[in-house]
């Protein structure tokens, strides 16, 4: 089924929380959905992935998580123009993608991103991927993150039109069922009132 920007960023921004982490990494966990959504990119379906094995065991994932990664990432901007930035071990490393983006588009720096084979530049522009191998896989070694002198041509054509995407309802259900945990269970004093007035 294919669902709007909007439905994927506050269905994924719910999971992310009911997943165990804080409301403000969840909101831009949502946003990073929504953006990846935008680029024709599978947010959701990485997301509908990683939060399950997180929501199990959390601290498997001490280091390596992609959400915790890219708030490091934007907490920590003014480091990565002297530096490189490396994550020697990363889950779903596409997921760190739009917070690369977003640090390259508000700093106006030419970034590029890298993984096992991928190499993605980010840019004011937009994005270009210059070495694919495979993007949606489940986990990398020695995420690099670095300022490029070499300015990329980026278009991004239609995807400021882009107003949705197909998500399989596999992945949505398994996001709406984390969403759940989000929602205050029903007691006897908040039905009181509830319903139409006499």
């Amino acid at each position: 089924m294919i669902y709007s920007l909007s439905e994927i960023d506050a269905q994924c921004k719910k999971a992310t929380r009911g997943a165990g982490f804080e409301w403000g990494h969840a909101e831009e966990a949502g946003k990073a959905a929504r953006w990846l959504a935008k680029h024709e990119l599978p947010g959701a379906a990485l997301l509908a992935a990683y939060l399950p094995q997180y929501a199990n065991a959390p601290e498997q994932f001490q280091g390596m998580c992609p959400i915790a990664a890219g708030a490091a990432i934007c907490d920590n901007g003014d480091a990565i123009v002297t530096q490189a930035v490396h994550f020697k071990q990363l889950a779903y490393p596409l997921l760190l993608l739009p917070y690369v983006a977003m640090l390259a588009r508000e700093r106006s720096l030419n970034l590029v991103i890298s993984w096992d084979g991928e190499r993605i530049v980010c840019n004011s522009t937009g994005i270009c991927i210059l070495e694919q191998s495979e993007p949606s896989t489940d986990a990398a070694t020695d995420v690099c993150c670095e300022v490029s002198g070499n300015k990329q041509q980026v278009r991004q054509g239609q995807m400021a039109k882009r107003t949705g995407q197909f998500i399989h309802e596999s992945d949505w259900q398994v996001l709406a069922e984390l969403a759940h945990h989000t929602y205050v269970p029903a007691t006897e004093a908040s039905r009181l009132g509830a319903g139409p007035a006499d």
